[in-house]
């Protein structure tokens, strides 16, 4: 984690260039959520790798609960159809493999979101620099941790 070269802006001036120990503790708090933000944004991207994937994955498993509600009766979804020849499944194996993904990738947002929050809100509950960059810390290495272990989730 990097506490040098931080940019915040709290109340109506911006710090730009500080390391986190010289910022103003208010501004320091400011700047304990954007770091943890920015550890969040990396382990998004890291476990998507692509962004506009995000798009092309919630149609994918829209298209795939959709064909399932339909006991996977009726015409195959394109999404459901590409992935199933691609990987030579059939259309329910096809669905459901697209749905397990899905759904790994729900979990890995949602404990990103948890960590993410949680870790915003002990940092505002700090009372000095030091303690703010533990929370930091202990935010952030979770964060990592997490893209880490999920890294390269493909649906």
């Amino acid at each position: 984690m990097d506490f040098y070269n931080i940019t915040v802006t709290y109340g109506d001036k911006t710090y730009a260039g500080y390391e986190f120990d010289q910022l103003p503790f208010g501004a320091a708090k400011a700047a304990t959520g954007m770091l943890i933000d920015e550890a969040a944004d990396f382990a998004r991207r890291r476990i998507l790798s692509d962004s506009f994937r995000v798009l092309e994955y919630a149609r994918a498993a829209s298209e795939a609960a959709a064909f399932k509600a339909a006991d996977y009766q009726g015409e195959m979804p394109r999404a459901v159809k590409s992935w199933a020849e691609a990987s030579k499944l059939t259309p329910k194996e096809a669905a459901d493999s697209i749905l397990r993904k899905a759904a790994m990738w729900d979990d890995a947002m949602y404990e990103i979101r948890d960590l993410r929050l949680k870790g915003k809100a002990r940092a505002l509950e700090t009372e000095n620099h030091e303690a703010a960059k533990a929370v930091v810390v202990a935010t952030t290495d979770a964060i990592y941790q997490l893209a880490k272990q999920n890294a390269g989730i493909e649906l």
